[in-house]
């Protein structure tokens, strides 16, 4: 296959081939804008090496709501046939992609596998990507991935994909236009003009292509003008039988496109010669998408519908579990089909859900609400409580609260109390993840109130427990382990052993919080069952507990080994609000361990990923907010006015209680004393007795050194009761040993000049400018000479602006050392410095590793 202008791309993934063959597994991620020619380019690679290795290919279709797990059907029939029953058994994805991935294993000759077009793969799909690329290296496999990089904007889940892919594995193709040589080139083998057609196209392969094959002598404006102008010259049939392979996404069968046009075989030859559709075994696809999509965006209305009615009449001839629910909702969307939607449309997001296709699941069920009117009271109520949840699990949380009250309204209306209680329970659980305590208490009293009255069963235990965990969340902690004990006492009765994990998980916690070793044992008990029971939200709650309680109590090494198995499971898991949680709280126990540089890039890589929810956001919002406030960036208030507005309306002292004291914080060091007394006043509405309580002494501090008379000192830890005493070099030794630079560094700045001398250092080296000033003017203040003057500007401040974080790697990046051998130097994650090594490449304006090492030298950065 001729390909012009791709020599280079050609080159790379012939060397990673070659890897492959040697053992070494690889991913190749192919990347360009629609018609740049990406799946000619993977074709030819694969042609070129069938020989020798086995090609498996996948493709994801641009549906109405993509088929789950899509391209895994496309690889099973034909070569992997086990995997076509595991998909009819309702096998989930993980299920699938270990048996994928011991394939692989097994494998004696190469594999290429690819995955064509995930741009619009759905989400089961993308979570077995990411789970085949974390372990494509133990395999002999090259994992091909194409994707159209002009569709999968900033915010696509796309991006999370391929930002989890091992970067030491993987390499990146990007293909791009041509140049106007090599359109004069194609323009002279079709022995066409050449004139106004690189203008025209601007060099992309599939517009040149299409406008050198239209017969016409005028060049169209745009390939959509070319592409129809083609068709207007075709006759009436092919233009019909055209048509109807346009409104079938990916491939049409050739009995699908018999059955509903009867085309005579010479207009399905003259569709193939003409250059518009291409033959796949008994399949026929558009040569390029945009093709299709512009003669799908030219079908008249009425006709769309009629060519979905006769599509999907041919469908249901089918056996049953041939065709895809996915395709069957499709068309019947499309041809306003209400009774066939509400027959196939929960059919389809239950498959999906339980491959773990979640959003894919919701767009289904979405597609039969529509048509809800038609259905009985129960079954409306039954979809809006089944988007509802899919909604919970996707983060889409002010919908979800949404369709639980209608539901509640429906199930009212039914007679229905157990699911109404049921409901308003639901109601309170999405409530607390907006944010908002008044509506989830009020919702877990009327949850309580409606289920009491009747039978005790599994909704009345969990309204119970929901009550339990409220009280747990807003440390009321005697609270909290009364309710846990009532859904204990049902759950025992009931044998119901989620009920007893989400009890335990809370009473565990709360005793966690009144300094009860007990309850860290039955918080890990509670885990346990859990992991054992693959209870994964349930073993996600108790490592999220786990590490915030231990970090607030600044155990930072317990806290690290939690987050290390929590984000590990959370990640291999793809419960990405989770993982986004706990990158909140790697990013505060960072930062309060002097690795700020870390820290930054934690939280707003957190902040890049999260869903939406007000309490998932919080921890890396106010990390990244005090990070600033503390550099005395002025960027700072944007963070901690968001930290403030989602932290009030949770009335839970754990969220607003770091927000007030990092606002408080910044005022102190902007000389605003009394605004920062006033700033704490809201966490002091909230607080609780503590007992050496790390929380309440960041507050009880700040409040005394802005001039207040707070006097708790007997409910605090003695690094903050000797500060707050003037015991500095008690504090100081205290601080060391937690392992905390910026408070030890506060300590000593109250000491004698040595001591001062050692806190500017600490603040000069952490980048803590406000502080290092005030310490720097009060030792002018007593007289002391000879003061350091503190980082040159040039340091502080770069031409390019790199961090001192950046800096440190970009000279790594000079010794040549990977992304892996630079974390295990600095002690941080490969994820970290990806990040880092990204924000170089951007700031230095260059492309690769190599030419940021050389832009280093040229400028004399380092």
């Amino acid at each position: 296959m001729d390909l012009l202008e791709r020599e280079s791309q050609w080159q790379r993934m012939n060397d990673t081939i070659k890897g492959v063959f040697n053992g070494e597994g690889a991913i190749v991620l192919v990347s360009g804008e629609a018609g740049i020619g990406k799946t000619s380019f993977v074709t030819a690679i694969a042609e070129s090496f069938r020989p020798q290795t086995h090609v498996l290919w996948g493709a994801c279709d641009p549906l109405f709501t993509p088929r789950p797990l899509g391209p895994i059907y496309d690889i099973a029939v034909g070569h992997l046939t086990y995997l076509v029953d595991l998909l009819h058994s309702g096998a989930d994805w993980l299920a699938i992609a270990a048996a994928l991935h011991k394939t692989l294993l097994e494998s004696s000759a190469p594999t290429i596998l690819v995955f064509e077009d995930i741009h619009w793969a759905d989400e089961a799909t993308l979570d077995l990507v990411k789970y085949l690329g974390r372990r494509v290296q133990q395999t002999k496999t090259l994992l091909v991935l194409t994707y159209r990089d002009d569709e999968a904007g900033s915010k696509h889940q796309l991006h999370s994909v391929l930002g989890d892919l091992p970067p030491q594995h993987t390499t990146r193709l990007h293909l791009d236009p041509l140049s106007e040589q090599a359109v004069a080139v194609l323009a002279h083998k079709m022995k066409r003009s050449v004139k106004g057609v690189y203008e025209a196209t601007g060099g992309n392969p599939f517009f040149v292509t299409e406008v050198l094959r239209n017969d016409t002598a005028d060049i169209p404006a745009t390939v959509r003008d070319a592409v129809l102008a083609r068709l207007t010259h075709l006759p009436i049939p092919t233009r019909d039988l055209l048509e109807l392979a346009a409104i079938i996404p990916g491939a049409a069968e050739l009995w699908l496109l018999e059955e509903t046009l009867h085309p005579n075989p010479s207009t399905l030859d003259a569709c193939i010669e003409g250059g518009f559709l291409i033959p796949s075994g008994e399949s026929l696809s558009f040569r390029h998408e945009l093709a299709r999509l512009a003669i799908e965006g030219s079908v008249a209305p009425g006709r769309s519908k009629e060519l979905h009615c006769g599509v999907l009449q041919a469908l249901r001839t089918r056996p049953t579990g041939e065709i895809a629910l996915a395709r069957l909702v499709h068309h019947a969307t499309r041809a306003a089909e209400a009774s066939i939607v509400l027959e196939y449309g929960p059919q389809a997001a239950r498959q999906a859900s339980q491959h773990g296709a979640h959003r894919e699941a919701a767009h289904y069920y979405e597609a039969a609400l529509h048509y809800r009117q038609q259905l009985p009271l129960e079954e409306q109520a039954r979809l809006l409580d089944h988007l509802s949840f899919e909604c919970y699990l996707t983060g889409q949380i002010d919908p979800g609260i949404q369709m639980r009250q209608e539901a509640t309204d429906l199930w009212r209306r039914a007679g229905q109390r157990e699911q109404v209680g049921d409901d308003l329970r639901w109601l309170s659980r999405l409530y607390w993840f907006q944010g908002n305590k008044a509506m989830a208490e009020r919702f877990a009293g009327e949850a309580i109130a409606a289920l009491e009255p009747l039978p005790p069963g599994k909704e009345l235990a969990m309204a119970y427990s929901n009550r339990s965990q409220l009280h747990m969340l807003a440390e009321e902690n005697e609270a909290a382990i009364a309710w846990g004990k009532k859904a204990l006492e049902l759950a025992e009765i009931l044998q119901d052993t989620e009920i007893t994990i989400h009890a335990l998980t809370n009473i565990g916690s709360a005793e966690l919080l009144i300094k009860e070793e007990d309850g860290r044992a039955r918080l890990e008990r509670a885990l346990r069952m859990a992991q054992e029971q693959e209870m994964h939200d349930h073993v996600a709650r108790c490592y999220a507990n786990l590490v915030s309680r231990a970090i607030q109590d600044r155990n930072y090494a317990l806290g690290e080994r939690y987050l290390r198995d929590g984000l590990t499971y959370t990640t291999d898991h793809d419960m990405d609000s989770y993982s986004i949680y706990l990158r909140g709280w790697q990013a505060r126990s960072f930062f309060e361990q002097g690795r700020w540089a870390d820290a930054e890039a934690e939280a707003e890589e957190a902040l890049r990923l999260h869903p939406g929810s007000a309490v998932i956001a919080l921890p890396a919002i106010t990390t990244l907010g005090h990070l600033k406030a503390r550099q005395g960036d002025p960027q700072a208030s944007r963070w901690l006015d968001q930290a403030r507005d989602l932290a009030l309306p949770t009335g839970e002292f754990q969220r607003i209680c770091p927000a007030a004291v990092a606002r408080a914080e910044a005022s102190w060091w902007n000389d605003q004393p009394a605004q920062a007394l006033v700033e704490l006043e809201s966490a002091f509405r909230v607080s609780y007795p503590g007992q050496d309580d790390y929380e309440l002494g960041t507050m009880v501090y700040w409040n005394r050194r802005a001039g207040g008379t707070m006097a708790r000192e007997s409910e605090i830890p003695m690094a903050y009761r000797a500060m707050i005493e003037g015991n500095w070099q008690a504090s100081a030794e205290a601080w060391a040993e937690i392992g905390c630079p910026f408070e030890r560094g506060l300590a000593l700045a109250e000491g004698d000049p040595d001591a001062q001398r050692a806190a500017l250092e600490i603040f000069e080296r952490l980048g803590a400018r406000p502080a290092a000033h005030k310490v720097r003017e009060k030792m002018l203040e007593r007289g002391i000479k000879g003061l350091p003057r503190g980082a040159r500007a040039s340091t502080r401040a770069n031409p390019e602006g790199l961090t001192p974080r950046e800096m440190e790697i970009l000279a790594l990046l000079g010794q040549g050392l990977s992304n892996s051998e630079i974390a295990g130097r600095l002690f941080i994650s490969s994820k970290t410095v990806d990040h880092h090594v990204s924000a170089i490449l951007a700031k230095l304006q260059v492309r690769n590793r190599s030419e940021a090492a050389a832009a280093a030298r040229q400028k004399n950065i380092l």
